[in-house]
C-alpha cells in the first residue's frame, strides 16, 4: 500500500512539471495568435487610413487648383495669397508653392515645423484659365508620421509581451515564492544595514563639508578685507609717488631746452636722469592700475560696487575705446588696430564707465601679446536684443587647457612672474571683466582665432531679457 501511495505520489510529482510545461505553451500560444492577429489588423487598419489621406490630399490640391485659376489669370497677388493661407490652414497642407509659366516665384508658404512632422507627399498641378497655362502649383501634403506604423504596433506588442511576461513570471513566484521571499528578507536587511553605514558616512562628510565651507568662506573674506586694506594704504604714496615724477619730469621737459650743458659726462647723467624718471612714471601707473584693479575685484566680491546703469548706445562706447586704446598701438610696429562695428549696435541699460573698462582691458592685453599683425574690436546686434563683441589678435594665443582659466583670479598664460618685462600684470584683469560682464547676467569667453592668436568674446543679453522695461 505504501509503495503504491509513493508510486501515485512519485506520477503525480512528475505529472506536474508536464502540465506546467503544457500550460506555458498553452499560453505561449495563445499569445503569439493573438499577437498575430493584433498586428495583421492594425497593418491593414493603417494602410487603408495611408490610400484615404492620399486621396484626400489628391482632391484638396485639386480644389486648390481650381481656385487659383482666376486671380492667376488676373495675376491677383493678394487674392492668391489669401486663398493660399486658407488652404494651409488644413491639417493635411504642409508647404505651397505658385509659380508663374516663366518659373518665378509668386510665393511660398509653409507651416514651420510641420512638414518635419512626418511623411509628405509633394503634388503639382498645372493651372489653366481660359484654355492658357498660367502658372503652376507644388504642394507638399501631410500623409502620414515617421513610424505611425511602429507606433500602432507598439501598443497591442507592449501589452502582449506584458501579458507573456507576467504570466511566466506569475508560473515562476508560484512555483517559488517562499524560496524568492526569502532571499528579497536576506537582500532587505544586508540593504538596510548598508543604507545605515551609508548614511552615517554621509552625515558625518556633511559635518566636515559644512566646517570646511565655513571656513574657507571666512578666510575669503579675510583675504579681501586685507587685499582691500593693503590696496587702500599703498594708492595714497603711490599716487604721490607717481604724481611728483610726473610733475618732475614736465619740469625736466620745460628747464632742459634753456640749459646749454657741453659736458659729455652731464648730458649723460641727463640722458640716464629722464630715463629714471620715465621708469618711476611708467611703473608707478601699472602699480596705480594694479592698486586699483585690486580695489575693484573686492568691491564686486564684497557687492559694494557703485553701478552707475544708464542707457548707453553700445556703438559709440565701443567707437570711444578704439579712440582711447589707439595711442598704444601707435607705439608698437607691426600692429594695427581695426574696428569692424555692425551700425545697427542696440542701446542697452549699463554703467558705461565699467563697460569701457571690461574693452579696453581685453584692448590693452590684445595689443601686449601682439608682436606682428592687427587687433579686430568686432561687433554685431542680437536678435534678442543684445550684443556679441569680441576683440581677436594675432599674437602667440592662449593654450588649450588655459582657455578656461584665463578668468581666473591671479592667473597668467605668460612666461615668469609679475614683474617680467613683456607680461606685466597681476592677472585681475580679465577677472574683473568676468565679474562686470557677469553683473549684467551676459557671459565672455576666450576661443582660438582662427587666423592665428587668441578671441576674447562678449555677450551681453538684451535691457528686455533682464527685466528691465523699455522706459528704464
Amino acid at each position: 500500500m505504501t509503495r503504491h501511495t509513493e508510486s501515485r505520489s512519485s506520477r503525480a510529482r512528475s505529472a506536474r512539471p508536464r502540465l506546467s510545461h503544457l500550460s506555458v505553451s498553452l499560453v505561449l500560444a495563445i499569445v503569439f495568435l493573438s499577437t498575430g492577429f493584433i498586428l495583421w489588423n492594425t497593418y491593414t487598419s493603417t494602410a487603408d487610413e495611408a490610400q484615404r489621406v492620399r486621396a484626400d490630399a489628391e482632391q484638396l490640391v485639386d480644389t486648390l487648383a481650381s481656385s487659383l485659376e482666376v486671380p492667376l489669370w488676373d495675376l491677383d497677388r493678394r487674392n492668391m495669397y489669401t486663398i493660399c493661407s486658407h488652404y494651409l490652414q488644413n491639417e493635411l497642407v504642409a508647404r505651397i508653392e505658385l509659380k508663374g509659366i516663366t518659373g518665378e516665384m509668386y510665393f511660398g508658404l509653409s507651416r514651420g515645423a510641420a512638414s518635419s512632422e512626418g511623411k509628405t507627399l509633394a503634388l503639382t498641378r498645372e493651372i489653366s484659365s481660359h484654355g492658357e497655362l498660367v502658372g503652376f502649383l507644388a504642394v507638399d501634403c501631410l500623409v502620414g508620421r515617421e513610424g505611425d506604423l511602429f507606433r500602432r504596433l507598439a501598443q497591442p506588442l507592449t501589452i502582449t509581451v506584458m501579458i507573456f511576461v507576467l504570466t511566466v513570471v506569475v508560473l515562476l513566484l508560484m512555483r517559488g515564492r517562499a524560496r524568492i521571499a526569502h532571499e528579497l528578507a536576506e537582500l532587505n536587511q544586508q540593504l538596510e544595514h548598508k543604507v545605515e553605514l551609508r548614511t552615517r558616512e554621509l552625515e558625518r562628510s556633511k559635518d566636515a563639508l559644512e566646517q570646511a565651507n565655513v571656513s574657507l568662506l571666512e578666510m575669503d573674506k579675510r583675504k579681501s578685507t586685507f587685499l582691500s586694506s593693503v590696496a587702500h594704504e599703498l594708492r595714497t604714496p603711490m599716487t604721490s609717488i607717481y604724481g611728483f615724477a610726473k610733475l618732475i619730469t614736465n619740469d625736466l621737459d620745460e628747464l632742459l631746452p634753456f640749459l646749454e650743458i657741453s659736458d659729455p659726462k652731464l648730458k649723460r647723467k641727463q640722458d640716464r636722469l629722464q630715463v629714471n624718471l620715465a621708469t618711476i612714471v611708467g611703473e608707478g601707473e601699472r602699480l596705480t592700475r594694479l592698486i586699483n584693479e585690486v580695489l575693484d575685484i573686492t568691491k564686486i566680491e564684497s557687492d559694494d560696487m557703485q553701478w552707475n546703469d544708464q542707457p548707453t548706445d553700445m556703438r559709440d562706447l565701443l567707437e570711444h575705446c578704439v579712440d582711447v586704446i589707439s595711442g598704444v598701438f601707435m607705439t608698437k610696429d607691426g600692429v594695427s588696430l581695426r574696428s569692424d562695428l555692425a551700425p545697427d549696435l542696440p542701446v542697452l541699460t549699463l554703467d558705461p564707465d565699467r563697460l569701457t573698462q571690461v574693452f579696453l582691458n581685453l584692448l590693452h592685453n590684445a595689443a601686449k601679446f601682439t608682436d606682428q599683425g592687427e587687433v579686430v574690436l568686432a561687433a554685431r546686434a542680437l536678435d534678442s536684443g543684445g550684443l556679441r563683441a569680441s576683440v581677436a589678435d594675432t599674437g602667440q594665443g592662449i593654450p588649450l587647457q588655459h582657455l578656461d582659466k584665463v578668468f581666473d583670479r591671479f592667473h597668467r598664460t605668460g612666461p615668469g612672474d609679475i614683474m617680467d618685462e613683456h607680461f606685466k600684470g597681476a592677472g585681475l584683469g580679465l577677472a574683473i571683466c568676468r565679474q562686470i560682464v557677469g553683473h549684467y547676467q551676459g557671459a565672455v569667453w576666450a576661443e582660438p582665432n582662427p587666423g592665428g592668436g587668441a578671441k576674447l568674446v562678449v555677450e551681453l543679453p538684451g535691457d528686455a531679457e533682464r527685466g528691465i522695461g523699455s522706459g528704464a
